[in-house]
């Protein structure tokens, strides 16, 4: 078990744009690149592993419209699954849960970089806007994980929650590690991507 990593980036797409996310992220060169290069740190990191996890392809699993037309509600517009996360798009949000745990996201680059990157890749997929932002927390234990809670918020909205709230972003996600080899339960991390 453990506290696996969440990624909070913006959504501006609406639910019919959504459709086809799934058809546009396996078409992404720039992700399929990353998904080897991470399944190569994660292979040689941790023996055993599920091999070519970077050939799996992303899958929606529901869109909203058509749970509503069963009689059932959603918190969010969609969900997909991938080769190394679940995505759960809302309003104005989007929630990335990542397949890594939170301390080796902290304290493995070779694991961590990839993931960022590719996270940068599906925030430009779901806002067309540069720069995007991605906000990384603990999916659960530590106290900032209550970002995931705001996913009915925007993004600025967000930002000045946890900032009011927890201080200042970690300036690296070694930052978020604290002198006893801990993660600090404040720590989380905003990430900027320019396209220029």
């Amino acid at each position: 078990m453990g506290v696996d990593t969440c990624a909070i980036i913006e959504n501006k797409l609406p639910e019919t744009e959504l459709r086809t996310l799934a058809q546009r992220l396996n078409a992404s060169a720039a992700l399929r690149d990353l998904m080897l290069e991470y399944d190569v740190a994660l292979r040689a990191d941790c023996r055993g592993v599920r091999t070519a996890l970077h050939t799996e392809l992303w899958k929606t699993e529901w869109l909203r419209s058509e749970l509503v037309k069963i009689g059932w509600e959603a918190d969010y517009l969609a969900a997909f699954d991938g080769p190394f996360g679940a995505l759960r798009v809302h309003e104005h949000l989007a929630e990335l849960s990542l397949w890594i745990k939170w301390r080796p996201f902290l304290t493995e680059t070779r694991l961590a970089q990839p993931l960022l990157k590719a996270t940068s890749v599906i925030a430009g997929m779901l806002t067309n806007d540069s720069p995007k932002i991605g906000v990384f927390v603990p999916d659960s234990t530590y106290s900032v994980q209550v970002a995931l809670d705001k996913l009915d918020e925007t993004m600025p909205a967000l930002l000045s929650y946890l900032q009011d709230t927890f201080g200042a972003p970690a300036a690296s996600l070694a930052e978020i590690m604290g002198e006893d080899e801990q993660p600090s339960h404040r720590g989380y991390f905003v990430a900027r991507w320019s396209d220029r």
